[in-house]
């Protein structure tokens, strides 16, 4: 399922709002000041990030299809 998918099924079929919001760049984040302090020569800001998301994707994912699940069932 692609992120389009879940928005359109979202809005279709219940009365949530759907949103997002990525900020790339947290300036107080301790690893971004890191790779900041290192002039970029390490990444890890950007790997720490990327595993951030992809967790909290799986996460609402699952929340807003158990959610779609329990209306079914109501």
């Amino acid at each position: 399922m692609y992120l389009g998918d879940l928005a359109k099924a979202v809005r279709n079929r219940t009365d949530l709002h759907f949103g997002l919001y990525h900020s790339l760049f947290e300036w107080f984040n301790p690893v971004y000041i890191a790779d900041a302090q290192s002039h970029f020569t390490s990444r890890r800001f950007v790997e720490v990030r990327r595993i951030y998301c992809i967790v909290s994707m799986l996460i609402i994912t699952n929340m807003i299809l158990l959610y779609m699940y329990i209306i079914y069932l109501l």
